[in-house]
């Protein structure tokens, strides 16, 4: 389980002042067929965009990844990050089969929104 506490314990959060559209409904599909509502963390401008940490809770990343994520309403000037959180140790987690299998994952847009 990724405590959402835990991301903000070093600095204080960013926040996303622009008064735009956000991602609405994101959802992550995992490999078991689990589908897990996923929480949004502002992380700032990048390249022009908008930048959203996708959260996903409740997960043991050592056993499953994310087959697809679904977006509700994606404006078209933000860019998604899927954040495993700070518990995972990247050194046990790059031995995993959910490792391998990561760089599958698919999005599917249910609704793009211009900006």
């Amino acid at each position: 389980m990724i405590d959402i506490a835990d991301l903000f314990a070093d600095e204080p959060p960013l926040v996303d002042t622009s008064g735009k559209a956000v991602p609405k409904n994101v959802r992550a599909i995992l490999d078991s067929g689990l589908e897990i509502p996923c929480a949004l963390k502002y992380d700032g401008i990048r390249d022009n965009c908008r930048k959203y940490l996708v959260l996903a809770e409740s997960v043991d990343w050592y056993k499953h990844w994310v087959k697809t994520l679904v977006v509700g309403e994606w404006p078209s000037d933000v860019q998604l990050a899927l954040s495993v959180g700070k518990h995972v140790d990247p050194e046990k987690w790059r031995k995993t089969e959910a490792f391998k299998y990561a760089s599958q994952m698919r999005i599917e847009c249910e609704k793009r929104i211009p900006v």
